[in-house]
């Protein structure tokens, strides 16, 4: 029997199996016999209902049911003759062939608390691809299509559940579709149904060559989970779990933008001394945006109206009127409250020349305001700018600790842009711009810095101001190297390096004090001359295990 099972002979199997469960019901052989090739003989008449039927129910007389594989496959067989299968089948037929509305058409109708495990993987992924096709005639019909998907009983995690999600925001964003509450669906989807693959970014090459990276997916949904409430009116239900789910991702991932959500939303449910710990510490990285500013201005105007006015003011130095009008109009209600009536005059005609000058509508607070400071006479901003700048200062960086360091090369990198070159000597070693310096500084000299480091370890440059330091005052550390010595200058003759003492008079190239390395450079700038006494500073370039001159001065031994 189960050798014409398998070389293809049902038939013969299926006459043979009979025989035997009639000769000895009980013989667990005869049986699985019988229960196999029954499952066979139900495949190949799926399609013929009164043959199906017929040992369908011969099949539900054989009690085999401990065996698990015989189980999913009775299953199945069982399954065949359910109703509701014919429209999933035809469903899955209509997806492969992209017919992805007839494919949703034939789905909607049923009822998914009947659909098994199989019909329901079917259903999703005609959920998946009606969202992502954009076959969904309305709103009201996308909604459905959702929740009925989020009640079928599939085992999660799930590729077709991360992608269901990841459609779903996607087809939010692209519609601009605000009555969806995100933050519902989003626990009904379950955030403990992440995959692993859904915490990692994804990288794909373009069709120029280019490579494209792109969030991982739990990142894209608390982003738009943030988004939605951010923008919602009425905040109803319980949201508390999204927002440690939010906090605690944003400081796994150590997620800049993160971060700012998180801050916006406290802010949005008054919680501000929380958002305002948070912007302190997205200083290194945000500092240079003005919606930074107005947003942390924002942040502490309930607890100091008047730092809430410096920061909307270091706002609008940093953009022009295009990008921080709004901002200025802010500026202006905030002035005029503190009594500050001419700069707020000038604020105030900023912000309404240069919404004239778009022929943009002006905001009508606007008007009310210009009526009340009709005969106020305007003050320049430039005074208000500097003591914002120095109340800012004081305000946040009052505890950032002075760091000496000491000035010793610049460089300009591939954009043509110009850097200086500050060590401590010790476990800092930093370029800043120079447009972050108010003049040019002297080289080799000390200066007193304060600066923020961001999450990428890139510096940015706070206070500044010279230092009385010498470099013989600093405290040399295991990557730098201080030496008193006479240097060895090397030539290049035919080829060859030799000592200049045998070279004939040829030009130096480079030397050495100790083992330490001086440049060309150097032997031009200082006019070295061979067997002069040199104190040199050094660094060590760590892959070549050798040090380079940084700074060098001529000394008595």
């Amino acid at each position: 029997g189960f050798a014409a099972r398998k070389n293809g002979d049902i038939e013969a199997a299926y006459e043979m199996a009979k025989i035997l469960i009639a000769k000895d019901p009980n013989d667990e052989w005869n049986v699985k016999l019988y229960a196999w090739v029954l499952i066979d003989l139900c495949k190949a008449n799926k399609d013929n209902s009164e043959i199906l039927h017929k040992f369908i129910n011969e099949l539900k007389s054989i009690n085999l049911h401990d065996d698990e594989i015989f189980n999913k496959q009775y299953q199945y067989i069982i399954n065949l003759e359910n109703p509701l299968n014919k429209a999933i089948k035809e469903a899955s037929a209509l997806r492969k062939d992209k017919q992805y509305r007839k494919a949703l058409n034939k789905i909607l109708p049923l009822d998914i608390n009947a659909l098994d495990e199989f019909a329901s993987k079917i259903y999703s992924w005609v959920i998946y691809d009606a969202i992502k096709h954009g076959v969904f005639s309305h709103i009201d019909e996308f909604k459905k299509g959702l929740m009925n998907y989020l009640k079928l009983p599939i085992a999660k995690p799930d590729l077709v559940h991360s992608l269901i999600l990841a459609e779903t925001i996607q087809f939010l964003e692209a519609k601009n579709i605000n009555n969806f509450n995100f933050i519902v669906f989003l626990k009904m989807w379950g955030i403990d149904n992440f995959r692993a693959e859904d915490y990692k970014e994804e990288t794909y090459k373009a069709s120029d060559g280019k490579s494209i990276t792109y969030s991982p997916l739990i990142i894209k949904a608390l982003k738009a989970g943030a988004n939605y409430l951010l923008k919602a009116q009425n905040i109803n239900g319980d949201v508390e779990w999204f927002m440690e789910f939010l906090k605690t991702t944003a400081n796994r991932y150590n997620d800049t933008w993160l971060k700012r959500d998180y801050a916006l939303l406290m802010h949005k449910f008054g919680k501000n001394n929380e958002a305002v710990e948070i912007y302190r510490l997205l200083l290194a990285e945000l500092g240079d945006k003005n919606y930074f500013w107005d947003e942390f201005g924002d942040f502490i105007y309930c607890s100091d109206i008047y730092m809430a006015k410096n920061m909307y003011i270091k706002a609008i130095s940093l953009n022009s009127d295009d990008f921080v009008a709004g901002i200025r109009l802010k500026l202006a209600k905030n002035l005029y409250n503190l009594g500050e009536l001419e700069y707020a005059k000038f604020e105030l005609d900023r912000y309404i020349a240069h919404r004239s000058s778009k022929n943009y509508k002006i905001d009508p607070q606007a008007n009310t305001l210009q009526h009340n400071l009709k005969n106020i006479k305007p003050k320049d901003d430039k005074e208000l700018l500097k003591s914002a700048n120095n109340a800012i200062n004081e305000y946040l960086y009052s505890q950032l600790p002075w760091v000496e360091c000491f000035y010793y090369d610049s460089y300009n990198n591939a954009k043509n842009k110009t850097f200086y070159k500050f060590t401590n000597f010790n476990n800092l070693d930093i370029a800043l711009s120079t447009k972050d310096f108010k003049e040019k500084l002297k080289l080799y000299s000390s200066y007193k810095l304060k600066i923020l480091t961001d999450n990428n370890g890139k510096s940015k440059l706070i206070q500044y101001e010279k230092s009385a330091k010498n470099i013989e005052d600093f405290e040399i550390g295991s990557s730098f190297k201080s030496v008193k010595g006479n240097i060895r200058l090397i030539c290049n003759v035919d080829g060859k390096n030799i000592n200049f003492k045998d070279a004939n008079g040829a030009k130096a190239m480079y030397g050495f004090v100790d083992n330490i390395y001086v440049s060309k450079n150097f032997l031009e700038a200082l006019n070295l001359k061979d067997d002069e006494t040199l104190m040199v500073v050094a660094s060590k370039n760590n892959k070549k295990n050798k040090y380079s001159a940084i700074y060098i001065k001529r000394v008595e031994l």
